[in-house]
């Protein structure tokens, strides 16, 4: 069996409806998330805890490796923009990109311990463990790949590196999330996801 071509057939489907009805406000009456014609508005306020857009669609509300994620976004706010992977019933992710207002890009998993005192308080810890250099900007365009097994990659402007094996197949199951970094405002747009092994057109001749 031979591939007439290598292009994968795989289709693109959007994360995000553009759907106006879905905007939220702060208290204070300033944009929460504002979806516009040129993509999905999230602001992370300096008095509130920032909002996590999650992907609601139907049939990409719940990832399992392989899968990749494409888009673009831009940042205003040195802590720039995050995609949350493997969000749970909690809300929160088991990994993420961050997509730094300068010249980085790093990925982290995200850890939940239970404390040995009497109240049981939940910690939340974040760990980076991928680090892409890159060159100064705040424009992004983004791919990252799951692996089936685990792992993947992820590629920033062109740019290319491995995630770290901390990146296990269990921190990629669940929902996709976006959201902005401290005090910061990100524009997300073209939010795509292709979900499943690689397929292309084959030949038995």
């Amino acid at each position: 069996i031979a591939r007439v071509s290598g292009q994968d057939l795989r289709l693109w489907i959007k994360a995000y409806a553009n759907d106006a009805t879905a905007n939220k406000q702060y208290s204070d009456g300033t944009d929460k998330i504002r979806y516009e014609e040129d993509g999905i508005l999230i602001n992370n306020h300096s008095n509130y805890v920032g909002p996590t857009l999650l992907c609601e669609r139907p049939t990409l509300r719940h990832l399992a490796p392989p899968y990749e994620i494409q888009g673009k976004v831009q940042v205003d706010g040195k802590n720039g923009g995050e995609i949350g992977l493997g969000i749970g019933r909690n809300n929160e992710p088991k990994a993420s990109i961050s997509l730094f207002n300068g010249a980085r890009a790093q990925g982290a998993i995200h850890d939940i311990t239970v404390g040995q005192d009497s109240g049981a308080r939940l910690s939340y810890s974040k760990t980076y463990v991928t680090t892409l250099g890159l060159k100064p900007t705040q424009s992004f365009n983004f791919v990252i790949e799951a692996k089936k097994e685990g792992r993947g990659k992820l590629e920033v402007n062109g740019r290319t590196t491995e995630l770290a094996e901390e990146f296990t197949r269990e921190r990629f199951v669940g929902k996709l999330g976006i959201s902005a970094g401290d005090e910061g405002v990100c524009l997300f747009s073209e939010i795509e996801i292709r979900a499943g092994k690689p397929f292309w057109p084959v030949s038995t001749n």
